[in-house]
């Protein structure tokens, strides 16, 4: 994929991924009157699956592209993760996960 393509990518799905997710569940939420914990915990993850699906329709994969490294299922899933709920999600996680395995970032 070109340079100029993925940025421009990139730049939509951090933009628009989580906004577009938000403003369209919560007006069902509203519609409904979900409980707004309930809806918290949705649109987190309705967000994040829609950065995943984003970033792995378009084969947007930081890692590869940035970094060099070979194309990956978990470069994928990250970048989506990272246009889907922001890099602040992604690092709770990654810490959850390293603290499990007993090291530190």
């Amino acid at each position: 994929m070109e340079f100029h393509l993925f940025a421009a990518l990139m730049f939509f799905g951090f933009i628009a991924t989580e906004g577009v997710v938000e403003y369209f569940l919560g007006q069902l939420f509203e519609y409904f009157n979900v409980e707004p914990r309930l809806n918290n915990l949705i649109l987190t993850y309705a967000s994040a699956a829609a950065g995943v699906l984003f970033a792995w329709h378009y084969a947007l994969d930081i890692p590869y592209v940035w970094l060099g490294l070979e194309p990956s299922l978990v470069g994928i899933v990250t970048t989506g993760m990272v246009m889907g709920r922001g890099a602040n999600a992604v690092h709770q996680v990654a810490q959850l996960i390293a603290d499990w395995m007993g090291a530190r970032f």
